[in-house]
C-alpha cells in the first residue's frame, strides 16, 4: 500500500476537484472564505481545505475513518475516495500474487534441472528427474535456452533502431555521390540490403514476432526434453517386461530339467529312445541360447537407460518395480477435458497452426495483389495452396484427437485386462491349494504339483505384464494430457 499512496493521492486530489466541479448546482466559488475557528466567533486564516458543500472541512471530518465506517455512511465523495484506493490496492495484490507464482514456477522449474545423484536402484518416479538433472543432451539442451532467455529486446530494439539510422545516413550519402565520379553502387547496394535486413529484424521486435518465434523455438526445445524423458520411461518398462520374460525362461528351463530327470529314467528302462533323448536335450540348449540373447539385451537396454539417465555405463541399476495407477488417478481420466489440454500443450499443434498462419499471409498478399483478375494462373495457384493449407492443417489435427481417444481406450482396455488377470490368478491360487492339498494325500506326484505350482506363477506373470502394459499406456496418455506429445 505504501508504493502506491502517493499516486493515489495524485489521482485522489484530481478526482476531488473534478466532482466538486460537477456537484456544484452553480459555479464553484474557489475563493478562500474565512471560517469559524473556534466558538468565540473567531474567523479562520483562510488557508482551511473545503469539504464538498464548499464550507471548511473540520476536525471531526478530517478524523473520520473512511475504510472502518460503513459503506452508506460515508458521503460520495468519501465513497470515491474508498473505491479508489481499494482498486488501486486490489491490483497491487493481484500484481504481488502474479509475480510470487511467477517467481515460485520459476524455482520448481530450476528444481527439476538440478543435478540427480543415482543410488543403486532408480523407480519409474525418478526417471523425470534424472534425465532433466544429468542428460548431456539435456544440458546442452538448456544452454540454448538459455541464450534465448538472455536476450534483451528493449536493448535490442534501441540498437537496431541506432544502425537503421546509421545506415540510412551512409544510404543517402551513397545516392548523393550517384551522379558523381565517386559514385560506389556496390557498396550503395551493400548498404541497401544491409538496411533491409536490420529493417526486417527491427519490425519484428516491434510486432512481438521476433519474442513469439524465440517463445516457439523454446517451446520445441522443451518438447524435445519430454521426449527424451519418455524414451527412458519407456526403456525403464522394456527391460522390466525382458526381466519378466527372463524370469519366466528359467522357470521353463527348471521344468525342462525335471523332465530330463524323468527322461534319463525312461531311456534306461528303454521306454524313449536315444533319438528322443537327443532331441529333448537340443531344445534345451536352444532355450538356453535364447536366454543368453535376451539378457544379453537386457544388458543393452541397461546401458542405454543408463546413459539417459547420466549415469555411469559400468554402474549396477536395479529397477524397482513400478506402481499401478490407482483407481482414483484411472477415474479422474476425461478424454474431452484432457483433449482439450492436450492440444494447448502440444508444440506440433502450434507448429502446424503457425505454418497455416504463414499460409493465410501469402494468401492475403496474392488476393491484394490480383483480387480484380481471379481468372490469373497466379490468383487460381494462390487460392489452391491457400486451401491445401487448411486442409493439410485439420488432417493434423484430425489426426492428433484421433491419436489421443485411441491412448485413452487403450488404458481402458488395459485396465480391464488386469482385472481378469487378477481373476485368473485367483483361480490359479485356488488350483494351487487344491493340488496341495492332494499331493498331501498322496493323490499326486510332486512334479505335477509343480506344474500347478508353476502354472500359478504363470498367471502372476501375466497379471504383472497387464500391469506394466497398463502403467505404459497410462504413462503415455498423461505425457499427451501435460506435454502435448503423442508417439
Amino acid at each position: 500500500m505504501k508504493k502506491i499512496m502517493p499516486i493515489i493521492a495524485a489521482v485522489m486530489l484530481v478526482l476531488s476537484l473534478a466532482f466538486w466541479a460537477a456537484s456544484a448546482d452553480e459555479p464553484m466559488d474557489v475563493r478562500l472564505v474565512d471560517a469559524p475557528a473556534e466558538e468565540g466567533g473567531q474567523t479562520g486564516t483562510g488557508d482551511e481545505a473545503l469539504n464538498t458543500s464548499g464550507s471548511a472541512i473540520t476536525a471531526a471530518e478530517e478524523e473520520r475513518d473512511i475504510f472502518a465506517l460503513p459503506w452508506d455512511e460515508l458521503t460520495p465523495y468519501e465513497q470515491q475516495q474508498r473505491a479508489l484506493v481499494e482498486a488501486f490496492a486490489e491490483e497491487e495484490r493481484v500484481r504481488e500474487e502474479a509475480a510470487a507464482a511467477a517467481e515460485e514456477a520459476e524455482r520448481e522449474l530450476a528444481a527439476k534441472y538440478e543435478a540427480y545423484e543415482i543410488g543403486g536402484s532408480v523407480s519409474m518416479g525418478v526417471i523425470e528427474r534424472a534425465v532433466l538433472g544429468n542428460n548431456l543432451t539435456v544440458l546442452g539442451i538448456e544452454e540454448n535456452i538459455a541464450i534465448l532467455d538472455e536476450i534483451d529486446y528493449s536493448k535490442l530494439y534501441e540498437d537496431l533502431r541506432k544502425g537503421l539510422n546509421t545506415l540510412s545516413d551512409a544510404q543517402w550519402a551513397l545516392q548523393s555521390l550517384s551522379s558523381t565520379p565517386f559514385a560506389d553502387s556496390y557498396r550503395l547496394d551493400q548498404v541497401k540490403s544491409q538496411y533491409d535486413t536490420l529493417s526486417d529484424q527491427f519490425e519484428d521486435i516491434k510486432t512481438g514476432k521476433m519474442q513469439s518465434d524465440n517463445a516457439g523455438t523454446v517451446w520445441m526445445l522443451r518438447s524435445t526434453e519430454k521426449q527424451l524423458v519418455m524414451a527412458a520411461e519407456n526403456l525403464f518398462m522394456t527391460q522390466k517386461d525382458l526381466e519378466l520374460t527372463d524370469r519366466g525362461l528359467a522357470r521353463q528351463l527348471a521344468a525342462l530339467e525335471r523332465t530330463g530327470k524323468e527322461m534319463d529314467v525312461r531311456y534306461e528302462k528303454g521306454q524313449v529312445s536315444k533319438l528322443a533323448v537327443s532331441e529333448f536335450e537340443n531344445g534345451v540348449t536352444q532355450l538356453k541360447s535364447g536366454r543368453k540373447t535376451l539378457e544379453m539385451n537386457i544388458s543393452l537396454l541397461s546401458m542405454q537407460l543408463k546413459n539417459l539417465l547420466g549415469a555411469s555405463l559400468d554402474k549396477n541399476l536395479r529397477l524397482e518395480a513400478p506402481a499401478l495407477p490407482t483407481g482414483s488417478q484411472l477415474a479422474a481420466m476425461d478424454p474431452e477435458k484432457d483433449l482439450n489440454k492436450a492440444k494447448e500443450a502440444s508444440y506440433s499443434l502450434y507448429d502446424a497452426k503457425k505454418t497455416l498462419d504463414q499460409a493465410e499471409e501469402d494468401w492475403m498478399d496474392i488476393y491484394k495483389d490480383h483480387y480484380w483478375e481471379p481468372e490469373k494462373e497466379d490468383y487460381k495457384r494462390g487460392e489452391h495452396t491457400w486451401k491445401s493449407a487448411q486442409y493439410t492443417y485439420d488432417s493434423t489435427v484430425n489426426s492428433f484427437e484421433l491419436s489421443f481417444r485411441t491412448l485413452y481406450y487403450q488404458v481402458k482396455d488395459n485396465e480391464q485386462i488386469v482385472s481378469a488377470a487378477r481373476e485368473a490368478v485367483a483361480q490359479a491360487e485356488k488350483k494351487y491349494q487344491a493340488d496341495a492339498l492332494r499331493y498331501q494325500y498322496g493323490q499326486i506326484s510332486q512334479n505335477e504339483l509343480k506344474k500347478t505350482s508353476d502354472s500359478l506363477e504363470d498367471a502372476r506373470d501375466k497379471l504383472t505384464d497387464a500391469g506394466y502394459d497398463l502403467i505404459s499406456s497410462y504413462n503415455t496418455y498423461m505425457h499427451a494430457v501435460n506435454d502435448g506429445i503423442i508417439n
